[in-house]
């Protein structure tokens, strides 16, 4: 039977692995609707049609950079995690 404590960590290991996951898939559909948009802008006829393509090519990169901040922030907890746990690990082995 698991402990009170290794629930928490599943849980939180759970909750930080669909982080990343959605992270990822926000990053990868940004990356394709880039891409699709780049293809699009070369088309003079659709270009003219729209004329919004540098716009959403702006709000593509700002969420990419977001993704990229949330990245940074989850290794900055999952660092901070690993070191509670091994620091917790210690203080019991001590007791």
């Amino acid at each position: 039977m698991k402990n009170k404590d290794t629930a928490k960590q599943e849980m939180i290991d759970f909750y930080l692995l669909d982080i990343i996951r959605k992270n990822l898939t926000i990053r990868s559909l940004s990356m394709m609707l880039s891409d699709m948009v780049s293809t699009l802008e070369s088309d003079k006829e659709l270009r003219t049609y729209t004329g919004h393509f540098q716009e959403i090519q702006t709000l593509l990169e700002c969420i990419l950079d977001e993704s990229n901040s949330n990245d940074k922030d989850l290794d900055k907890t999952r660092i901070h995690f690993e070191q509670l746990i091994a620091s917790r690990k210690a203080v019991a082995h001590e007791i």
